[in-house]
């Protein structure tokens, strides 16, 4: 709680809680009311895919930005290594850093979404359900370039490499990653499908993109042919909760092994 509080309040601060919601809810009123334009009698739930859509270029940038830069602050500052000596292991320092990363991040977005589905109840018809679907999606997308961000700080002290770094990983998994995929294509037989959605859902943009599809009814799964049984597992829950426990743990491991490596062990 007491590590929640303060990074709340350094970001309150610094007026990262502040921007974060208004570049939320500009690019998605924008969106939303361009899109009522070409067609007055769309529901938000039609809304949601183009929503995620525009939200898959700023929101795991913003995450790993906020999260590297709570990193790095607490070095800069020397809070880090007085907390580490004091008062918490390495484990629970990252542990509730991250925690409070997450809650807060997750704060940001959900008053963000909030808002704006109290101002298209007034233009669309809204509904409960997918509106809970789009939050998970962009909450668990955050999550997880949170933990690489929180990554990113531990082994980053210049902010300079730091923002390139992060350029890196946005670039990499918003475009290259498919670009990569796109070009096995042709070479993949039946046999190696399943192979190949292994490889195309460690994407955590593509894991969430399926699940919201399937979960809005934008893709019938009925409908496909037997082949795509081999993709789907017909369990988007199932995959979308593995990347993400894939991830978070991927990262907050190696982040704590930066952590004893910069010098502070249990």
């Amino acid at each position: 709680m007491l590590f929640l509080l303060k990074e709340w309040k350094e970001m309150y601060r610094s007026k990262i809680v502040g921007s974060s919601i208004f570049l939320i809810l500009s690019v998605s009123l924008l969106i939303i009311r361009q899109m009522i334009s070409y067609n007055s009698e769309i529901t938000l739930s039609q809304l949601f895919v183009p929503l995620f859509q525009a939200n898959m270029y700023f929101i795991p940038l913003l995450s790993m930005i906020i999260a590297s830069f709570s990193i790095q602050q607490e070095k800069l500052q020397k809070t880090m290594p007085i907390l580490l000596t004091r008062y918490v292991s390495p484990m629970q320092f990252f542990w509730q850093k991250s925690l409070s990363i997450h809650v807060i991040m997750g704060s940001i977005i959900g008053i963000s979404y909030l808002l704006i589905t109290l101002f298209s109840k007034f233009y669309v018809q809204v509904s409960f359900m997918p509106f809970i679907y789009f939050l998970l999606s962009i909450i668990f997308i955050s999550m997880i370039f949170n933990q690489l961000g929180c990554f990113l700080g531990f082994i980053t002290e210049n902010r300079i490499r730091l923002l390139s770094y992060i350029l890196i990983i946005w670039l990499f998994y918003l475009f290259i990653y498919d670009l990569i995929l796109i070009y096995f294509v042709p070479s993949i037989h039946s046999s190696d499908v399943f192979l190949f959605s292994i490889f195309y859902f460690l994407s955590p943009i593509n894991t969430m993109r399926y699940f919201l599809n399937v979960k809005l009814n934008v893709f019938d799964m009925d409908s496909f042919s037997l082949m795509f049984d081999h993709v789907t597992f017909h369990s988007p829950t199932l995959i979308l909760f593995l990347n993400l426990l894939f991830y978070l743990g991927i990262s907050y491991g190696l982040g704590l092994l930066a952590l004893k490596k910069g010098g502070f062990k249990e």
